[in-house]
């Protein structure tokens, strides 16, 4: 896997380029944005363009090492991170990581009536070499995702601040979409857009969208290429639906609308886990709003003589599934089936939390018809099934005290039993592959904020960092005085100094020794960091006294 140590250019920009200029106009706009992470494509124009703009912001540099250094990039350009972790070219599974892009813009009228906007978008890269035209599919899907999210984070602003001005207190409105990964191996990847929106009205809007493609074409998979037999699918499907129409949950046509999906007039919703197909009806697809998103679970087992084989046999050994969730009497009941005592038959497992007072105070993991409770603490709870190494563990994933997330680890022995290894705080992110997924956590480098690295599965069950170097969202920063810097060249490492007054963007760190901060141009310098005691010092100084009055700002 290659590494590459170029990046370039922000969000903003490739959203200035794509029609959305306002970002930067409006006042007291904040932004929070991930860096975009580029390929290096030795386009002459390119090195032209970057050599005028790279001139008026660091005289030390010259323009033969700023036409090695830094190349100015377009709206198609690919990101790519600077540091990837080793993956073997054998590997069962794709590899990809999710780019985000959050932005939150408010402003005020003359007598303080807020409004407000917030986008909150995450797209997959695959960065994958055996897989070139996923990649390139991939990486357009996330331009165009940009795109159109940039687009509607405007209206979004623009109608909230019609509200107010046609006489609201106050208005508020968000949009956000984000992928969850079921699948990414060798025969598909498969993942559901999660998106949500406000605009005014009773409530908001969720809307799931199951995605599928084929890694080796890039096509786009339909149902048609997953079955063999539709007409056996759509029986199954009914013959679920039949269940929940009787509880009352459907409208009454709700057959005629199955029927148009089976006539091509609705592409059908779908997405593939290790388990099965998931077929997906949005709220007011085949039932009211209250009923919710209606979920039909076709298992691969029992029925094979409908399925194309190619995508539910040879799975891989090693992987990463969610339990599957159902609330039943008031409870929320997580279960999967596995078999952990290797006799060749699936066991049934299930996990359910005993919730007391304000939160989940133990859980309840049972195998077949054995409980064990076990040591939990959290707002929420949902369990996932690691199998690594020859081991499977149960990670429980929820919110705790302080908006932190917390992962507690549980280890399925071969002889039945339960034992909680240990906990972990972060967020799981592309959770397929428990060789390699990312983590997103909060630090304090240079102020309270959220970073994210690469980690694997260790063989003591719990994960362990690949390569010490993170990868932040956006936060902005002014100096009020020169930093000391250096930044790579075509030929090496060149020592720079960082004039006051430049606008610097937090990219990067190793979160101990250095970070790594981006200009406006796109031109990323390497700065001492020394994180070990407070003041944190940047380049030897106290981080407060270097950048404007409230850059670096702590939660609490």
């Amino acid at each position: 896997m290659k590494k590459y140590l170029a990046l370039f250019l922000s969000l903003a920009l490739i959203f200035s380029m794509s029609g959305c200029s306002v970002l930067s106009s409006k006042k007291d706009s904040k932004s929070n944005k991930r860096h975009t992470r580029t390929k290096d494509d030795d386009d002459d124009d390119d090195e032209d363009e970057t050599e005028e703009t790279t001139e008026e912001t660091t005289e030390e540099t010259t323009e033969e090492t700023t036409e090695e250094t830094t190349e100015a990039t377009t709206a198609e350009t690919i990101p790519e991170p600077q540091n990837l972790p080793d993956i073997e070219g054998d590997s069962d599974y794709i590899f990809f990581y999710i780019e985000t892009y959050y932005d939150y813009l408010y402003d005020s009228t003359d007598d303080d009536k807020y409004y407000s906007a917030e986008v909150n978008l995450g797209s997959i890269v695959v960065d994958d070499e055996r897989y070139p035209k996923l990649s390139d599919v991939m990486t357009a899907e996330y331009h165009d995702r940009l795109d159109y999210y940039g687009d509607e984070f405007m209206d979004y602003f623009d109608a909230a601040q019609e509200d107010v001005e046609n006489g609201a207190e106050g208005s508020y409105y968000y949009t956000e979409s984000t992928p969850v990964v079921y699948r990414a191996d060798s025969k598909i990847l498969s993942f559901d857009y999660v998106s949500s929106s406000y605009m005014g009205g009773a409530h908001p809007y969720t809307s799931f969208s199951g995605i599928n493609y084929d890694p080796i074409t890039g096509e786009f998979l339909t149902l048609d290429d997953i079955v063999t037999d539709i007409d056996g699918i759509h029986d199954l499907i009914l013959d679920e639906l039949e269940d929940v129409y009787a509880q009352g949950a459907l409208f009454d046509d709700y057959e005629d609308t199955v029927d148009a999906y089976m006539s091509g007039e609705y592409i059908w919703n779908f997405y593939l886990n290790r388990d099965g197909i998931v077929f997906q009806f949005n709220a007011y697809e085949i039932g009211p709003y209250a009923s919710g998103p209606i979920f039909v679970n076709i298992p691969y087992e029992g029925n094979e003589k409908y399925l194309n084989g190619k995508f539910w046999q040879d799975l891989p050994s090693e992987y990463v599934a969610p339990f599957k969730n159902e609330y039943k009497d008031g409870t929320d009941i997580y279960d999967i089936n596995y078999d952990y005592d290797n006799d060749g038959t699936e066991n049934y497992i299930e996990v359910t939390a005993n919730y007391e007072d304000y939160g989940y105070t133990s859980i309840t993991i049972s195998l077949d018809d054995k409980k064990f409770d076990l040591d939990y603490y959290g707002y929420t709870y949902s369990p996932t099934l690691v199998v690594n190494d020859g081991k499977a563990y149960i990670y429980v994933q929820g919110s705790s005290d302080n908006d932190y997330t917390v992962n507690y680890v549980y280890e399925i022995k071969a002889d039945g039993e339960v034992e909680y290894i240990d906990q972990f705080g972060g967020r799981t992110v592309g959770f397929v592959n428990p060789d390699v997924f990312q983590i997103f956590t909060r630090t304090d480098v240079l102020g309270t904020q959220t970073m994210d690295a690469y980690y694997g599965v260790d063989r003591d069950g719990m994960p362990v960092i690949l390569d010490p170097y993170h990868f932040f969202f956006y936060s902005d920063y002014t100096t009020v005085t020169e930093l000391n810097a250096t930044m790579e060249t075509g030929s090496g490492t060149e020592a720079v100094v960082i004039p006051s007054g430049t606008l610097l963007f937090l990219i990067g760190s190793d979160t101990e020794t250095f970070v790594d901060m981006m200009d406006e141009n796109g031109v990323v310098y390497t700065i001492e960091y020394d994180g070990s005691s407070y003041p944190h010092l940047i380049d030897g100084k106290d981080e407060v006294t270097v950048f404007m009055e409230g850059d670096v700002v702590y939660a609490g």
